[in-house]
């Protein structure tokens, strides 16, 4: 097991001062002024270019087909909305001050979609001490998840995947289990969801390797699983690093059960696998977004097809996030502001989008608790219906 050093800011400790800053916001003169701007801006911070490019990329397709299908039907109160997207290439630092222009510079309504534990870890303080709306953030991290009046999530958390994983893994009979995860606040949560889940069947890492944010050096991860030689490994990083990681360990790694959360990005693994991804497990926290069995999923489909790009998980995210963003818009009617927002996503209380359901309330933010297992077949596509191999866990306290 390798050494490693965390953030101490990815620790509980780092909301102690943030509980009295999000107070003082929600009640401010900011948080109850009217947005007059003849174009509503809704912005994101998000990776766009680099190895980890398609996450971000994705998330932005999928919000702005929301919106622009909105603005087709003569957008909110007959005013239109558009999506402000900076790249932040998946580090921390740019992450916020991406949040800082978008906030005192672009004047942006809301923030949505943003992408990735530790960017948001460090963006979080200035949005809760802002006040801004913030919906939807591409990671499931516990550090994220204490209530805040400003932000919702709309995704199931990572330990609610890493438990579904756990239980396809320990269902199969393959009881040694490598962890493979990211060397930042993303990995530290896969980490602590993996193990909190294989304690519950009374297990343990069999050996945590690890891999740097926007690295595709996976030689040392390769040379400890070669040495321990686990039946199954729980990956906790992104698509590049993942392949790199199942290309290197070869034909005498195939034996392995391969599990990841749904982070990974499923279409940034497939394309560069192809027939190799077959037999990989992935927890998916929104629907199949390649069958329009829902009225959500036919609006998304003719959405993505009107700007002309694919399906994916991670488009169909941003789609919802979107829709969330749209609810909450259209409820202020022409009294827009922050609090009249954020009181209509706690007054949905149900927010029903016809295939995908968030439960809001006051004290309660973190909407969906959906998990879906699914796998890669021979070939190179994602199979749904994989099972919810996590309901054979025992029930968390």
């Amino acid at each position: 097991m390798y050494r490693r050093s965390w953030l101490a800011a990815a620790g509980a400790a780092a909301w102690s001062p943030l509980r009295a800053l999000a107070a003082t916001a929600a009640s401010s003169p900011r948080a109850r002024a009217v947005y007059d701007n003849p174009t509503i801006l809704i912005g994101q911070s998000a990776v766009q270019s680099g190895p980890s490019a398609l996450l971000g990329q994705e998330m932005r397709l999928g919000m702005k087909a929301a919106f622009e299908a909105a603005n087709a039907a003569g957008g909110v109160g007959g005013r239109m909305v558009k999506l402000v997207s900076l790249d932040d290439g998946y580090e921390p630092d740019q992450c916020l001050s991406n949040t800082e222009k978008l906030i005192n510079g672009s004047k942006v309504f809301a923030l949505a979609s943003y992408v990735g534990t530790p960017t948001c870890l460090k963006a979080l303080p200035l949005i809760v001490q802002t006040g801004i709306p913030f919906v939807g953030c591409f990671t499931g991290a516990a550090a994220l998840r204490e209530f805040a009046p400003n932000v919702f999530h709309t995704r199931a958390s990572y330990e609610q995947e890493t438990r579904a994983i756990v239980g396809q893994v320990t269902l199969a009979e393959r009881p040694r289990v490598a962890l493979f995860v990211q060397d930042d606040a993303y990995g530290r949560a896969i980490e602590q969801g993996a193990t909190k889940a294989l304690q519950l069947v009374g297990l343990k890492p069999a050996a945590v390797t690890l891999v740097k944010r926007n690295s595709l050096d996976v030689a040392e991860a390769v040379n400890v699983l070669q040495t321990v030689r686990p039946h199954g490994v729980v990956m906790g990083s992104v698509y590049g690093a993942c392949a790199k990681l199942i290309e290197g360990l070869g034909p005498a790694g195939r034996g392995a059960m391969y599990s990841s959360v749904s982070f990974i990005g499923t279409s940034g693994l497939t394309k560069n696998l192809g027939a190799q991804a077959a037999g990989i497990g992935i927890s998916q926290v929104m629907p199949y977004p390649w069958r329009p069995s829902t009225p959500l999923l036919a609006r998304f489909q003719q959405a993505m097809d009107t700007i002309g790009a694919e399906f994916s998980y991670g488009a169909l995210e941003g789609f919802v996030n979107g829709l969330v963003v749209l609810h909450g818009l259209r409820e202020c009617r022409n009294d827009l502001t922050w609090s009249n927002f954020i009181a209509a996503l706690e007054g949905a209380r149900k927010l029903d989008l016809q295939g995908y359901v968030l439960r809001f309330g006051a004290g309660i933010h973190a909407g969906s608790d959906f998990v879906d297992m699914t796998v890669i077949n021979s070939a190179g596509r994602v199979v749904a219906d994989a099972g919810n191999a996590g309901d054979q866990l025992p029930r968390l306290a």
